[in-house]
């Protein structure tokens, strides 16, 4: 896949792409809002822009919580996240407004041996890229982050409402659009990730399979790369003259 320029979209010319919930329209007009944002100490799509999100979004913290799609506990274990350089680096987090009841059920903001397990995992992924063994870090740990959700219980969602599963779209998918790296602090330094157009495509994918239950369709992963700014290459596949999307 290669990159095309002219498909770089500014925010005056905002698509929405996950069409899962809520008027399109609508959606768009409060992803716009969200990613004019600019000034902020911390970005949009971290946890530190949380609270804009929800006065933007209009929400509160009782129906939405901060998701960070890598656990502070896993991206820097050693610090302290209430004081400090611990607590700047927590609030530097990619992160989006997760539905409560779901952000509550989900392993990553629990303890015990289930949550140990998923932040061993999420934390060799990160190592794996440290190491140079894994290409598409971020996205990785993102997509691992989100296949937890696909795995919850359907009661998990509580008296969640159309409204709330809407609101949580929109902060993912601006998390995407705008969110840079993922920083890894091991205690005796860092290594920052830095997320290329074909990660967000998959971390993109990645929610909606979730959403969906199914695996998205050749025609949709090749529309979800062109809305990264991506000219997917396409090939027939030899045996059943389907095609492909590389």
């Amino acid at each position: 896949m290669k990159r095309l320029k002219s498909q770089t979209k500014t925010t005056d010319q905002v698509e929405v792409v996950l069409k899962l919930s809520g008027g399109v329209d609508k959606n768009r007009k409060k992803m716009k809002l969200l990613l004019k944002k600019r000034r902020a100490k911390y970005g949009i799509g971290t946890h530190g822009s949380a609270g804009f999100q929800r006065k933007t979004l209009g929400t509160t913290g009782t129906r939405h919580e901060s998701e960070h799609v890598v656990g502070y506990n896993v991206y820097a274990e050693d610090y302290d996240r209430k004081h400090g350089q611990g607590k700047i680096i927590e609030m530097q987090g990619l992160a989006y407004l997760e539905v409560k009841p779901l952000h509550r059920a989900h392993p990553g903001t629990g303890s015990g041996a289930v949550a140990d397990e998923y932040r061993d995992i999420q934390r060799g992924i990160l190592q794996d890229g440290q190491s140079g063994h894994t290409a598409k870090t971020a996205s990785s740990a993102v997509q691992f982050n989100q296949l937890e959700y696909a795995h919850l219980p359907s009661d998990a969602k509580g008296d969640a409402s159309d409204l709330d599963f809407t609101i949580a779209n929109i902060s993912y998918e601006v998390m995407v659009r705008n969110g840079q790296s993922i920083t890894f602090y091991d205690g005796t330094g860092h290594t920052s990730f830095q997320i290329s157009q074909v990660e967000r495509a998959e971390m993109l994918l990645a929610y909606e399979i979730r959403k969906t239950g199914q695996w998205p369709t050749q025609q949709r992963i090749a529309e979800v790369l062109k809305s990264c700014g991506l000219d997917p290459i396409v090939q027939k596949n030899a045996r059943t003259g389907e095609d492909i999307v590389l």
